[in-house]
């Protein structure tokens, strides 16, 4: 508990981490709706959008005396009037995991004794945030079961790629291996299917189709599609016969 109270104070010492999103994750309420409205003088600001939190404890007080009702309905009515972007965080875990990638981005190589001299969020402290974040998320069973807010969430994501310095494949990346995927079924449905008609089919030229056809891999990875599809196709009466005749039952007497 002290290491996470001590977690939260030393993101509260670093400007752009609006107070409110710090507290509703530090308690555990990362789930916490975030609506967004054109830009207005606010907490959370990203670009020309403004974020709201929903009131609710124990961030917000819940009214206890006459003259606090009518600021409570104000703030509620205002959160009701935002919108759920989708390009923009969804919750307050999601809002802070993307204040820490611009913290993260700020850092360079990351090395924290560098951050430490200029004043900059340490990467440990970045990653430390993103675990609890994490954490939260598969123990909190009060998450609604609305899927947006179903952690880890695309900032979230996000965050541990760069820290991991994982790069998120381009969209000619996931077109090319789409492609391959889908010329090996063919050939493992045909193995004579034409060059041509099936490069055409994939999408790739016949130099590209002819190329993987010769790589071993590919030849690998047909021959693999061919015997899942066997065993797809196969009855569950076949496929069991088949699986007991590889399994030698020992008898009473062997030694091996």
């Amino acid at each position: 508990m002290a290491q996470r109270r001590a977690l939260f104070d030393e993101l509260r010492h670093h400007k752009g981490i609006p107070a409110v999103i710090i507290d509703a994750v530090e308690y555990s309420d990362w789930h916490r709706p975030v609506r967004w409205v054109r830009s207005a003088p606010g907490l959370l600001t990203i670009g020309a959008m403004t974020g709201m939190l929903k009131p609710r404890a124990p961030i917000f007080r819940y009214p206890s005396r006459p003259e606090e009702e009518e600021a409570y309905r104000r703030s509620l009515s205002e959160f009701n009037s935002g919108i759920e972007a989708e390009d923009l965080p969804a919750n307050a875990g999601e809002f802070l995991a993307d204040c820490l990638i611009d913290h993260l981005m700020l850092l360079g190589d990351g090395h924290n004794a560098f951050a430490r001299a200029t004043g900059k969020l340490p990467r440990a402290t970045i990653a430390a945030a993103a675990m609890t974040i994490l954490d939260d998320q598969k123990g909190d069973f009060r998450t609604p079961k609305d899927r947006r807010n179903q952690g880890p969430g695309p900032f979230l994501t996000k965050l541990f790629r760069k820290l991991l310095v994982i790069n998120e494949p381009t969209d000619k990346e996931i077109s090319r291996y789409q492609a391959r995927a889908s010329a090996v079924k063919i050939f493992a449905k045909d193995e004579n299917a034409g060059l041509r008609s099936t490069a055409r089919s994939v999408g790739v030229s016949q130099g590209t189709l002819s190329r993987w056809k010769d790589e071993q891999s590919f030849k690998e990875e047909v021959a693999r599609q061919r015997e899942l599809s066997s065993i797809s196709g196969m009855s569950s009466l076949r496929y069991r016969d088949l699986v007991m005749g590889q399994v030698r039952v020992s008898k009473p007497g062997d030694t091996n």
